[in-house]
């Protein structure tokens, strides 16, 4: 998956590229490592408010599931999408 995706990125097929990462959540909810690239994928076109949403999701999720939070590497992007 992580080559499609790479191949609509360097496409510049963001609809796509948002579309593939969104498919694999929804395949595994508990992939943490989609839920980060989403944020950073959408933190690199200044789109702020939906890679928050992508930690709100992330964390609902890891909170209803598994009883515990996203981990420290989620929550530092998270907390630099929030301080830029």
């Amino acid at each position: 998956m992580s080559k499609l995706i790479q191949r609509w990125e360097d496409a510049e097929q963001w609809d796509k590229v948002v579309t593939y990462y969104e498919r694999g959540i929804e395949a595994d909810n508990l992939c943490e490592g989609l839920y980060r690239q989403l944020m950073l994928f959408y933190q690199k076109r200044g789109r702020s408010a939906e890679a928050r949403e992508v930690y709100d999701r992330c964390r609902k999720t890891f909170s209803a599931l598994l009883k515990t939070n996203p981990s420290p590497e989620t929550t530092a992007i998270y907390e630099s999408i929030q301080s830029s």
